[in-house]
């Protein structure tokens, strides 16, 4: 299972509720000590969790195409069986990422269909 945004709220308790299941799930998030303080409550909480942090900033398009990639290289031949894009934000000033799109509009909408599209493929 691999989730974007799950360093706090609803995406860290599925998080924590798949490697509770027995899942092996990808943490997709931006580089930071949150994500690492929500993988080692996972883990602390989830005795032999599988928790495995992937780089992925949803601001930029390189990022997203990277991350999906490891998660290719990570799943293999078994694939990927659940996708949660959780990930979102709002109410920020309305600015352009890198990649040209409005900040909210990429990180809700266009990153996770890139992820998606990158990862199928």
């Amino acid at each position: 299972m691999a989730i974007t945004g799950c360093t706090t709220g609803t995406g860290f308790i599925a998080a924590k509720t798949m490697a509770s299941a027995g899942a092996h799930v990808l943490m997709l998030n931006r580089p930071s000590q949150r994500v690492d303080a929500a993988a080692a409550a996972i883990e602390k909480e989830v005795p032999g969790a599988k928790i495995t942090k992937v780089e992925c900033d949803l601001m930029n398009f390189a990022s997203v195409r990277s991350a999906a990639q490891k998660v290719l290289e990570i799943t293999g031949q078994t694939g990927l069986d659940v996708l949660c894009n959780n990930a979102g934000i709002m109410a920020l000033k309305d600015e352009a990422t890198g990649d040209g799109y409005d900040n909210q509009m990429q990180t809700v909408r266009l990153a996770p269909h890139q992820h998606c599209c990158s990862t199928v493929v």
